[in-house]
C-alpha cells in the first residue's frame, strides 16, 4: 500500500513476485459525500490469469489495511458497470449493494464526455469499516 499526500492510497497485490491485481482509491468524485471520512476505489485491475477468487480477496484486504492505517475512515465505496459486471466480488468481499445511478450523460457546457467512455446504469457498493 501507498498513501499518497495528494488523497490517493494505491495497492498492488502480487503472489509468487508476480503483481496479479492493481488498485487506486480517492476520496469521493461526488462532492456531496463526506470527503474526510470516506474512500472510493477509483481504478481495480485484476490480470485474466489472476489465482482464483484473487478480486474479492483483495478488496477483503484492502479494507482491512484502510481501517488499520486510516482509523478515521468509516466507509469504502465502489461503482459497478451494470452493463459489464454483475457485482459478484463485492458480494463476496461483504459488501452490501446500495444506490443504484441511471445512464445520464456528463456532458454540458463546461465538460464533455469522453464517446468511448462506460455509458450504462451503476451499482454503488460499500463497505462500513
Amino acid at each position: 500500500m501507498t498513501n499518497r499526500a495528494d488523497g490517493w492510497t494505491c495497492f498492488t497485490a502480487a503472489f509468487n513476485g508476480v503483481s496479479y491485481a492493481v488498485a487506486i482509491w480517492s476520496h469521493p468524485v461526488n462532492r456531496s459525500l463526506p470527503q474526510e471520512t470516506w474512500l472510493e476505489l477509483r481504478r481495480f485491475a485484476i490480470a485474466p490469469d489472476r489465482p482464483r477468487n484473487t478480486a474479492s480477496r483483495v478488496l477483503s484486504v484492502m479494507a482491512r489495511m484502510i481501517r488499520k492505517s486510516e482509523p478515521k475512515m468509516e466507509r469504502l465505496i465502489s461503482y459497478q458497470d451494470m452493463g459489464v459486471h454483475t457485482g459478484t466480488i463485492y458480494r463476496a468481499a461483504g459488501w452490501t449493494a446500495t444506490v443504484t445511478k441511471s445512464a445520464t450523460s456528463w456532458t454540458n457546457a463546461k465538460r464533455t464526455r469522453p464517446a468511448d467512455q462506460a455509458f450504462s446504469d451503476k451499482q454503488r457498493w460499500e463497505r462500513i469499516l
